[in-house]
């Protein structure tokens, strides 16, 4: 059985597979502006706090989603690089993006996979050409 995750009353659980790819569709967005569950992706501000103060550079999505990811056990996963060494610093378990949309065509598939990464391409105006081409050598 998949792990389900509680939405608020009005939205039916999310699967496993749905809550990736609800992340992975939306990158620019931080997993507290989801509000999949308010109550279990609240940021601590006192530990959001003491990561600006140590690492002022990065944005406050990348740190909000260290802190939740820490927090909660979840995986972080990002295009950023500096707060990918940060979430490592700070002992987050963490997922490349290549990773993560080789886990997801497990998932969903090839033909779906593309769309994705598509959508990402699109919405965020981000260039994928690089994991694309990684995920057709396997």
């Amino acid at each position: 059985a998949l792990t389900t995750f509680s939405t608020p009353s009005s939205v039916a659980p999310l699967s496993s597979a749905n809550f990736l790819l609800l992340l992975i569709r939306h990158p620019h967005r931080t997993i507290n502006a989801i509000k999949i569950n308010a109550k279990n992706l609240m940021v601590s501000p006192i530990a959001y706090f003491i990561l600006k103060n140590k690492y002022p550079s990065l944005g406050k999505g990348e740190l909000e989603s260290i802190v939740i990811a820490k927090n909660r056990g979840f995986l972080f996963c990002s295009f950023d690089k500096q707060a990918l060494k940060l979430a490592q610093k700070e002992k987050v378990k963490s997922i490349l993006p290549l990773a993560l949309f080789q886990a997801i065509k497990q998932l969903v598939g090839e033909e779906e996979l593309q769309k994705l990464i598509s959508d990402i391409e699109e919405k965020d105006r981000r260039d994928l050409s690089t994991i694309k081409q990684n995920l057709q050598r396997g």
